[in-house]
């Protein structure tokens, strides 16, 4: 004869719900199941981390978000520009002003031209860019107010293929992949001696990372591997 046991029935949680900190995750989390603080797993964890990081070179217009390799070099203007720009021979030279020769053979300032534009303040310029060998023209998209048909215009693009600098074309991207991690660890130590960022990453941990997200999924996940190399690096 055999008797049964009557289990208890697992009781509801009464704890709050969260959604993780990810932004492409909808999952939810509670506090006992939160990890570093507000995600829902170790992996979002990594993820979130490693995509920070890579946000800086997507909203740096010097980089392709595709296969990281840099458009543009930047030029900072000396402190002898900046000087000279603030005067008001050089403000109405900006404003279409022009030097001519008057009839007793000086040279003087005609200002009569001038078109009153709103003038640049000197402080406000970063530099001036010019495009690096891995940038190429071509059409790029120009986004319209909502409603509107987006349009193209003649710009700077990457030799990649990609034609939008803030967007990653996976395909491009896995093409050539040993190129993509040297321009992405390139671009990375760039931004720290920038003092952007204070993460070291080892080139040779990336992608061991990558290669094990590759097993795994088929893909190669670069936010994940940058998380995780972020993690093996500060943890090591």
């Amino acid at each position: 004869m055999s008797t049964a046991t009557n289990q208890p029935e697992p009781q509801p949680s009464n704890e709050p719900e969260y959604d993780c900190g990810r932004d492409d995750c909808d999952n939810s989390r509670s506090p006992s199941t939160t990890v570093a603080g507000s995600f829902c797993s170790q992996a979002c964890a990594t993820r979130h981390h490693g995509q920070h990081l890579l946000n800086l070179i997507r909203h740096d217009n010097r980089y392709c978000y595709t296969c990281f390799g840099r458009l543009k070099d930047v030029q900072e203007p000396t402190e002898k520009w900046r000087t000279r720009k603030t005067t008001p021979y050089e403000i109405a030279l900006d404003q279409g002003a022009c030097f001519e020769q008057a009839s007793d053979g000086s040279i003087v300032l005609d200002a009569s031209s001038c078109g009153y534009r709103k003038a640049i303040d000197p402080k406000s310029v970063i530099g001036y860019q010019y495009a690096t060998d891995h940038a190429t023209t071509g059409e790029v998209r120009v986004e319209r107010t909502e409603g509107m048909p987006d349009d193209t215009r003649i710009g700077l693009i990457c030799q990649c293929g990609s034609t939008d600098a803030r967007v990653s074309e996976d395909v491009i991207r896995t093409a050539n992949p040993r190129s993509t991690v040297r321009s992405l660890l390139t671009a990375l130590e760039t931004l720290r001696e920038e003092e952007q960022h204070d993460k070291e990453i080892d080139g040779e941990v990336l992608v061991r990372k990558l290669r094990i997200h590759y097993r795994e999924t088929g893909e190669l996940d670069f936010p994940r591997a940058v998380g995780a190399a972020i993690q093996e690096t500060t943890d090591g």
